[in-house]
């Protein structure tokens, strides 16, 4: 609930996906993601203590929030998204929440964000139809990238590890 300021407690602890900013149209351009699909992606990524995480879509924080749990206080998180307005409410977000640091950057994801790479692990909380070539750049050898990738009309939560040249 310190993630969806204004929102019911009740509303927010739903595992319901929740818009919280539109597009001039009334299309929703950012929400906080069903808490099921947060959890099934998180588990995908597989994160370990003392990874370094870039997450592309901060959303409400809630997500980076989860990563610097998982990460603990040898590993780093770094959140992007394009919106400066997310970007800002995440950073609120985050620091009334507390959960350690993360490094909130506005910045297009495609990207992704040289500056603290190499990654093990690289989250997309946002949709792609395509893997950028900056991702895999910035993933370090053995790292995981998941994503939700547009698959024949559907989404699908996909998980890749760079194994080599390949995955």
């Amino acid at each position: 609930h310190l993630f969806l300021p204004g929102v019911e407690p009740a509303t927010a602890y739903e595992d319901e996906a929740i818009p919280t900013r539109w597009s001039a149209d009334g299309r929703p351009t950012s929400s906080s993601s069903q808490p099921a699909i947060v959890a099934a992606m998180l588990e995908q990524l597989g994160v370990r203590p003392g990874d370094q995480v870039l997450e592309i879509g901060s959303g409400t924080g809630w997500n980076a929030a989860l990563l610097a749990r998982l990460v603990g206080a040898g590993g780093a998180v770094t959140t992007l998204d394009i919106d400066p307005t997310v970007a800002e409410q995440a950073g609120r977000n985050l620091a009334a929440a507390g959960p350690g640091t993360v490094r909130v950057v506005r910045a297009d994801g495609a990207d992704g964000y040289p500056a603290g790479a190499p990654y093990d692990r690289i989250i997309l909380t946002a949709a792609a139809r395509d893997i950028a070539p900056a991702w895999w750049e910035q993933l370090a050898p053995g790292g995981r990238l998941v994503l939700p990738l547009a698959l024949r009309g559907s989404q699908r939560s996909v998980a890749f590890e760079r194994a080599g040249e390949g995955v």
